[in-house]
Parts: C-alpha cells; sequence; structure tokens
C-alpha cells in the first residue's frame, strides 16, 4: 500500500475510534448516569466517577485503536516527510527502532491502565499511580528519540540543499511572473 494511502487509513481509523467513544453510552452505576458523577460516600459536596474499570470495557477497543494507529500515524507522517529516494533506506532502521519503542511504552501505558482499575490496592511508582508514571516518565519523552532524529538528519535527510535551490527557484519564477503580470496591467493602462 502507498504511504499517503495507509496514513489516510489510520486517519479513518482513529476518526473511527473517537466516533466509538463518542457515540458509546455511559453505563449507568446509580441512581446517578456515571457521565455526571455519583456522590461520595463520605464527603456530600463531591461527586465521583463510579468503577473505572465498568465505565471503560464499552471503550477499550476504541482507545487501544486510537493509541496505536496514533504512534504508526506520527511514524508515518515522518516517513513520507523525508521520502527522497535512497533516504527512505537510511531511515527505515531508525525509523522502525523509534516506533517499537514508541509502541511499546503506549501498550505499556494501556496495559498498567487496565490492571490500574482492576486492581483493589493501587501502587504509587516514583509518586504516581503507575499509568501516570508510565505516561511522564515513558509514553512522554519516547518521542524525543523521533525529535533528535528529525533534527540531527533535517538538511540531510528532509529539506536538503537541493530542495533549497528548487524552492528558490520556484519563487524566483514565481516572483518574475507577478512581476511580469503587473507590468502588462500597468501598461494596459
Amino acid at each position: 500500500m502507498k504511504l499517503p494511502w495507509f496514513i489516510f487509513a489510520l486517519l479513518l481509523a482513529m476518526c473511527g475510534a473517537v466516533g466509538g467513544v463518542l457515540l458509546t453510552k455511559e453505563p449507568s452505576q446509580g441512581p446517578i448516569n456515571a457521565g455526571h458523577g455519583l456522590p461520595h460516600p463520605t464527603i456530600k459536596s463531591m461527586q465521583i466517577g463510579g468503577d473505572s474499570a465498568v465505565r471503560y470495557a464499552p471503550i477499550r477497543i476504541s482507545v487501544w485503536v486510537f493509541a496505536v494507529g496514533m504512534v504508526f500515524f506520527f511514524t508515518a507522517l515522518l516517513r513520507l516527510a523525508s521520502q527522497k529516494g535512497e533516504t527512505v533506506n537510511r531511515l527505515r532502521w531508525p525509523l522502525a527502532i523509534g516506533c517499537v519503542a514508541y509502541l511499546t511504552t503506549v501498550i505499556g501505558m494501556l496495559i498498567s491502565y487496565e490492571h490500574y482499575i482492576t486492581d483493589p490496592d493501587p501502587r504509587l511508582r516514583w509518586g504516581f499511580p503507575i499509568p501516570s508514571a508510565w505516561m511522564l516518565f515513558a509514553v512522554w519523552p519516547t518521542p524525543l528519540l523521533f525529535v533528535i532524529l528529525y533534527v540531527a538528519t533535517f538538511s540531510r535527510w528532509t529539506f536538503r540543499p537541493e530542495d533549497e535551490r528548487a524552492f528558490e527557484r520556484i519563487l524566483a519564477e514565481r516572483a518574475s511572473a507577478v512581476n511580469e503580470t503587473a507590468n502588462q496591467a500597468e501598461g494596459a493602462n
């Protein structure tokens, strides 16, 4: 499949996942629908969300499709930006390693969240619930691999000197065409 079509398919899948979440009815967990909160058992002025596992179950597949699709979408866009002949072959392994690392951290966060919401005695790591620790210390920094790769190789793989010269040539041609049109308009007046 051509890369732009793959990217389009990923966008459709992610849009479908978001639509699935938006169209899924929130399960009722008591006298009040969980979407509007349940009374807190001890603090009367506070409302709580109810059982997270019950609320997560109907949207689980959509969450996974969106999260995994986002990782592949991000990687595919980087590959598309650098798709210039021999460059793609040199970028294949760095992008694949970055994609696997990012996918691993996202899946780790999702799995830890699923365990966390069903754990009767949830633990903390580095002062955070485990899914939050995954997010802060793994999912968030992992794309920095892509950023470092992109910044370090931008002038070799993404916007090469020959691309800059071609862009400047196009700008000069357009400026010349605009000046010619302006001169013809002045001559007609």
